[in-house]
């Protein structure tokens, strides 16, 4: 396999360049009708210094996946929208008028917390006794409910006591969100550049993978011999099942800290994982294991920002599920936002949380979501996400685990975007809709 890295890499970079001309070239010359806000399914909203990149992506959706899609710009959305205390409540009306004109479904916020709004809902559940405020696109999906009712400007507490009934919150999502974690015109380029790539590609064999990386969870400092308390590739075993019943099932690598264990698998290091990550030989990345907003840890070290820099599998781009604490936490610099927005190489998307997640909440949300996006070929990666959301409503105006990890899970990257494990284009909308639509309601 090293053998054959040096002729990969070249047929990557000249692909990656024909490619990014072509698609950009393409995309923002073809002729479409324009796509009203009032009347699109998917929305863009950005900072005005950003809508031509977003624009790429818009007639993309509307074109190929004929699914109505429009950039409206953030300073468009502010000036217009019933006003609220902030620009995130402002954001969130404006959201909440056009989900009401009946087409909305689907929105995209085109950049981090630098640039475009976010709100922080308020959880006692963790640590004990005191409480944290975590980044929540989940504001922004879920348009019932008021999130502040007590008018404290504390929002998302949970119920308490008859005397303290909290803030009104509804968790029972209306929209599918995702966030472009951006804060440059190149990050937006590069950024629609990966989804493209991911949604068009073809050939696109990579696609017929995916790879599970897993660590030791507990202990946290295995050292090869000590007994195990919970094995991150116990979890990873989950996920490659729940794949294996997609209409077109992908081949799994397996990549274990505890490697021996698992026959058929291979040991996971830094030198092993940064392999997998530049290979460009699957189409789902799945991480299980510690790490923080700035690394993943791999077992006998961790895998940096700067590490994920310098990725350079494109065009063969992949996603990824982060099981690991605050990879997606977009407020900051983190592990995920730069796989999806690395100059030459890394993820078309990816989900993760943006705060600690714990191991058996982590295991429900990502397990049925693998089964969610295994409903159907080319099931978007917003619906099967939306249908994990609303599977654990019941119970929630209470504090619970499940609300601390619904608040903190998140995408960064298109929700309209399909999972493909198959090796042609597909007609995304309309296997998207073949798939959810039935369970879960899809308009």
């Amino acid at each position: 396999m090293l053998g054959s890295l040096p002729s990969r890499q070249i047929r990557r970079r000249a692909g990656l360049l024909v490619l990014s001309t072509c698609l950009f070239c393409a995309f923002t010359s073809t002729s479409r009708a324009e796509v009203s806000p009032d009347m699109a399914e998917h929305m863009i909203i950005c900072p005005a210094e950003f809508a031509p990149q977003f624009e790429v992506l818009a007639t993309h959706r509307t074109v190929v996946a004929d699914l109505p899609s429009c950039v409206v710009t953030l300073e468009d959305v502010l000036s217009s929208a019933p006003q609220g205390r902030d620009d995130a409540e402002t954001l969130r009306n404006y959201l909440i008028q056009q989900h009401d004109l009946g087409h909305l479904q689907y929105v995209l916020l085109g950049g981090d917390s630098s640039v475009m709004p976010v709100r922080f809902a308020r959880s006692t559940f963790y640590p004990q006794g005191g409480f944290s405020d975590i980044p929540s696109d989940l504001y922004f999906a879920c348009l019932n409910g008021d999130w502040d009712a007590d008018g404290d400007s504390i929002f998302g507490e949970a119920y308490l006591a008859y005397d303290d009934p909290g803030d009104d919150v509804d968790l029972d999502p209306e929209l599918a969100v995702g966030r472009a974690p951006v804060n440059t015109v190149v990050q937006a380029e590069r950024f629609v550049q990966g989804i493209l790539a991911y949604d068009t590609l073809n050939p696109a064999p990579h696609l017929a993978s995916a790879t599970m990386l897993a660590e030791v969870l507990f202990p946290s400092d295995w050292d090869g011999t000590a007994a195990i308390n919970l094995d991150g590739a116990s979890y990873g075993e989950h996920f490659a099942a729940a794949l294996g019943t997609h209409p077109f099932p992908p081949m799994v690598a397996r990549v274990y800290e505890n490697w021996l264990a698992y026959p058929g698998s291979t040991r996971l290091t830094v030198s092993s994982a940064l392999d997998v990550l530049s290979s460009g030989n699957q189409g789902l990345l799945c991480f299980i294991g510690h790490g923080t907003a700035d690394d993943f840890s791999v077992g006998d070290g961790s895998i940096t920002l700067a590490q994920l820099d310098a990725l350079a599998n494109a065009p063969d781009y992949f996603l990824t599920l982060a099981f690991s604490s605050s990879a997606a936490a977009f407020t900051r610099d983190c592990v995920l936002g730069h796989l999806v927005t690395a100059p030459a190489g890394g993820s078309a998307g990816a989900l993760g949380f943006t705060s600690e997640v714990f191991p058996s909440t982590g295991d429900d949300y990502f397990d049925e979501f693998l089964e969610n996006l295994s409903a159907s070929s080319g099931v978007l990666l917003g619906d099967a996400m939306k249908a994990v959301l609303k599977s654990y409503v019941p119970g929630f105006p209470s504090e619970t685990l499940q609300r601390w990890a619904s608040f903190g899970w998140c995408l960064l990257g298109d929700p309209a975007t399909p999972f493909r494990t198959e090796l042609n284009p597909i007609s995304t909308q309309n296997s998207s809709l073949g798939g959810l639509k039935a369970r879960f309601g899809r308009h």
